[in-house]
């Protein structure tokens, strides 16, 4: 490289630009190649959003103004009706779970409206199918 630089300084110049401008030409977001996470195994990443402020996919699926506000993490128990672990009891066994408070900074569980058109009998449905994958 530093040969071409001292013989050939202008084209070694334009070269480096040009490779600098493809490097963060790649790193910008491009919706049609962006591949999203699969679904299979999703009944068992619980809790739900990037900071875990949502218990379960039947919670995920209201509208946000109706999510619960307060939930216990930390159960080892699954919920197979909510699809997602059992997060309305502050205790298991002896151990003293974590009460996650959605209404304080940084837990909120706002946006992200998923499924909140559908009828309660659809949420049921898509839940049974989330179940199978």
């Amino acid at each position: 490289m530093l040969g071409v630089l001292i013989n050939h300084p202008l084209e070694g110049i334009e070269a480096v630009i040009a490779e600098y401008k493809a490097i963060q030409d790649a790193k910008k977001f491009n919706p049609e190649s962006y591949k999203a996470r699969p679904l299979n195994g999703i009944w068992a990443t619980a809790p739900y959003l990037h900071n875990g402020s949502v218990p379960n996919i039947a919670e995920l699926l209201k509208p946000p103004p109706e999510r619960v506000k307060t939930f216990y993490r930390g159960n080892r128990h699954y919920d197979e009706a909510r699809l997602g672990f059992v997060s309305d009891q502050p205790t298991e066994g002896k151990r003293i779970l974590f009460e996650y408070d959605t209404r304080l900074i940084g837990n909120w569980n706002v946006g992200h409206d998923y499924g909140t058109d559908l009828s309660a009998a659809q949420r049921v449905e898509l839940i049974a199918y989330l179940k199978t994958l």
